[in-house]
């Protein structure tokens, strides 16, 4: 029988519990961050696994974004890691370290001024948002173009005026691209020429 684990120390992980799963005998750890979490037994004997993830994780506490100052991680939910921040206005918030990166989250809410938006809205369009339609954090690195999992092909869309077209599925991640593009020219240089 193996030697039990319990309380054993691997890195930032300590053993707290150990079980099997269907597959594999399992450690549930808790790591120094405070993060629970279930690793195989193997891979903390082996020095594959010493963290929950958090040793990779860049911290950003006290890193300004905007009016945002970042005071404390709060985990992943959903694919996001989650952070807890603090306002220039007093109010805090939880949001996703993408949207503070990529500059679309820089107040808890109160930086929005309703009448900038208002006078930003024509026709049904919000100009900023068609002035600058670039993404960072999309999967495919273009905006409106998406891996189509069902259909096991790159498909292309834009959304104008409130309605979303679709612009086609397609083999290369290029063509969609180049589709998505070509839409671009159709719907948004007009309107954006019309209101220079």
């Amino acid at each position: 029988m193996s030697e039990p684990l319990i309380g054993r120390r691997f890195g930032r992980l300590v053993v707290i519990d150990e079980f099997r799963s269907e597959k594999w005998p399992m450690c549930r750890c808790q790591c120094d961050c405070g993060t629970i979490k279930d690793i195989r037994r193997y891979s903390l004997l082996s020095g594959n696994t010493s963290s929950c993830g958090c040793s990779r994780r860049k911290d950003i506490t006290g890193s300004r974004f905007g009016r945002l100052v970042a005071v404390e991680y709060l985990g992943r939910k959903s694919g996001k890691t989650l952070w807890r921040c603090k306002c220039d206005c007093g109010r805090e918030t939880i949001t996703d370290y993408a949207s503070l990166q990529s500059g679309n989250t820089i107040s808890c809410g109160c930086a929005v001024n309703p009448a900038l938006m208002l006078s930003d809205r024509v026709d049904g369009t919000r100009l900023g948002a068609i002035r600058h339609p670039e993404r960072k954090h999309n999967s495919s690195g273009v905006t409106g173009v998406s891996w189509n999992r069902r259909r096991k092909k790159w498909e292309a869309y834009i959304a104008f005026q409130g309605v979303q077209h679709h612009l086609g599925l397609y083999d290369d991640l290029e063509d969609a691209a180049q589709a998505r593009a070509a839409a671009e020219e159709k719907y948004f240089k007009p309107l954006i020429k019309k209101y220079k």
